[in-house]
C-alpha cells in the first residue's frame, strides 16, 4: 500500500508579512512533495467589547468573504508553482486552539509560520509562548515546527 504525502499546514496571517511564510511553505512542499495546507483563523471577538451581536455577525462575513479570496489566491500561486495538492482551511475563533486543532486533524508532519513581529497591537504569541507552543505540538502530533525568518526547527521528530 502507498503511503500518502505528508502535509504541510502553513499558518497565513494575510498581511504583507505572509509572503516569506507561503513561499517557505511552496518550497518545502516542492522539495519533499507533500500535500499542503494554507491556515487562516479569523478572530474578531475583541469586537465584542464595542458592538452589538449583530453586527459582529457582519464583520465576521466580511472578514471571512476577504480570507476566502486572499487564500484562493495563495493556493493559485502555490499551485502555478507545481504544487500538485493543496487546499485551504478558514476558521473562526482563538487561533491558538484552532492551529492545535487543525494540526491534528489534518495530521501535519510540518507546520511553518512566520516570526511573529513587534506591532503597535498585540501578537497572538511571544518568543517564549511560541517555544512553548512549538513543544506541545510536537508533543502531541509528532509535529515539526518551522519558524520563518529564523528558518530553525523548534521542535520536532
Amino acid at each position: 500500500m502507498i503511503s500518502p504525502s505528508p502535509y504541510i499546514l502553513c499558518l497565513v496571517r494575510g498581511g504583507k508579512e505572509s509572503k516569506r511564510t507561503v513561499t517557505k511553505a511552496i518550497d518545502l512542499a516542492l522539495e519533499i512533495d507533500a500535500r499542503l495546507v494554507f491556515f487562516h483563523v479569523i478572530d474578531a471577538e475583541f469586537l465584542n467589547q464595542s458592538m452589538m451581536g449583530t453586527r459582529l455577525k457582519v464583520v465576521y462575513q466580511a472578514l471571512s468573504d476577504m480570507a476566502d479570496f486572499a487564500m484562493e489566491i495563495t493556493k493559485d500561486r502555490a499551485k502555478r508553482r507545481g504544487v500538485k495538492d493543496v487546499e485551504t482551511i478558514i476558521r473562526e475563533g482563538n487561533i491558538v486552539k484552532q492551529l492545535r486543532q487543525a494540526a491534528i486533524e489534518t495530521h501535519a508532519k510540518v507546520l511553518i509560520i512566520g516570526r511573529p513581529i513587534r506591532s503597535p497591537g498585540s501578537n497572538v504569541f511571544e518568543d517564549s509562548e511560541l517555544l512553548k507552543f512549538a513543544n506541545e505540538l510536537a508533543d502531541v502530533g509528532e509535529v515539526e515546527v518551522l519558524v520563518v525568518g529564523e528558518e530553525e526547527k523548534l521542535r520536532g521528530r
